[in-house]
């Protein structure tokens, strides 16, 4: 199934006699016109490589996004996500870093981007921050746009993607 961008679509699900319903909107695509490779010194110290994103975030328009790796077609479990909020209508080019990953001479890399709308975004950005300082944050469940008390996100979104060998 393929949506339309800029349309708002609506899931409902019926279990045990209760309806859960969700809404999303799914945002214009935004082209992706390459990536790159950043070496980085890692915080071990070790020389790490980083893929580079460029796009030309689209002016006047408030975006979000979400970014997937694939190293030799193997997902990377680190979830990266932007929003244009002081960037607005400008170029990006900034390293997804993680210098717990290894891309190594001759690895097909693989990065995917998701236009995906604020719901999404807003979960995605309180789920990493509840991962990341999991011991400082008094436990609690992530806002969602599912309703009756269900637990995830529903999401409609565009994506793009690009390839390139790392040599």
């Amino acid at each position: 199934w393929q949506g339309i961008p800029g349309n708002t679509y609506t899931l409902s699900v019926q279990d045990s006699g209760k309806t859960y319903t969700a809404i999303s909107l799914m945002p214009q695509p935004v082209p992706l016109d390459s990536i790159s490779f950043q070496e980085n010194q890692g915080f071990s110290g070790k020389n790490t490589i980083s893929v580079v994103p460029y796009f030309q975030d689209p002016p006047g328009v408030v975006n979000y996004y979400q970014f997937a790796e694939f190293i030799n077609d193997t997902p990377l479990k680190k979830i990266y996500i932007m929003d244009d909020r002081l960037s607005d209508g400008k170029y990006f080019n900034l390293a997804l870093y993680d210098d717990s990953i290894h891309i190594y001479t001759g690895d097909l890399v693989t990065l995917y981007m998701y236009s995906i709308d604020a719901n999404v975004y807003n979960y995605l950005n309180q789920m990493l921050q509840i991962s990341n300082n999991a011991l400082s944050l008094t436990p609690a469940n992530p806002d969602t746009n599912l309703g009756n008390g269900a637990l995830g996100i529903f999401s409609v979104h565009t994506v793009v993607s690009k390839q390139r060998i790392f040599n």
